[in-house]
């Protein structure tokens, strides 16, 4: 759309294509992909087809932004991020560098997602990576204004909960209730969200 910037050496549109050896079926077709007006698109991006962007949305150098996934309006990704499938962020939601966000994974409005964060989608990898089993699709979804620290890990299926905080390198194993810290590995509730905190980021 209107106002867009799109860098050297971006990929808008690449078609999905697999060989025989990977375990999730792909859809080798091209469907419509769209960015809102005011986007910018870093130098060497790779979009997929079937992506929608929002307005005002930007995408660091060297993201790949795989298809059906969903980018809503004022999103930041950061650089060499990376978007399984059918991924849906929500307004103006901070994605930091190295990220990587796994197969339909779900993502609010206000979210902020900490750098080199890992959210995988199977919990049956073992037997599911020879075709023994099959993929055990799980995604995460991660509530609005939730936090999540520097290399944090949320596995399969898990939800944090609104306005939650992940604390740097914890490894998420189940839910996190709304309005707590958890931290370590496995990752274990600290304490609440002082309720100053809390008033000031429900009000802004």
């Amino acid at each position: 759309a209107d106002g867009c910037r799109i860098f050297d050496g971006a990929i808008i549109g690449r078609m999905p294509l697999a060989t025989n050896t990977i375990t999730v079926p792909v859809n080798e077709s091209y469907s419509d992909l769209t960015i809102g007006p005011g986007s910018i698109i870093g130098c060497n991006c790779v979009l997929y087809t079937g992506i929608n962007v929002g307005r005002q949305v930007l995408v660091g150098d060297m993201a790949v932004l795989r298809e059906d996934s969903v980018v809503a309006d004022q999103v930041v990704i950061g650089v060499q991020s990376y978007l399984q499938p059918g991924v849906q962020i929500g307004k103006r939601s901070r994605i930091q560098g190295h990220a990587e966000l796994g197969r339909n994974t779900i993502i609010a409005e206000d979210v902020f997602i900490g750098p080199s964060n890992s959210f995988p989608d199977d919990n049956n990898f073992y037997l599911s990576r020879f075709g023994i089993e099959p993929v055990s699709e799980d995604p995460s979804v991660i509530k609005r204004l939730a936090v999540t620290g520097v290399g944090a890990r949320i596995l399969p299926g898990s939800i944090i909960g609104e306005g939650a905080l992940v604390a740097a390198q914890a490894l998420v194993s189940k839910d996190v209730p709304d309005w707590t810290v958890v931290a370590g590995v496995p990752a274990r509730y600290v304490r609440d969200i002082p309720a100053d905190w809390r008033k000031k980021i429900e009000t802004m």
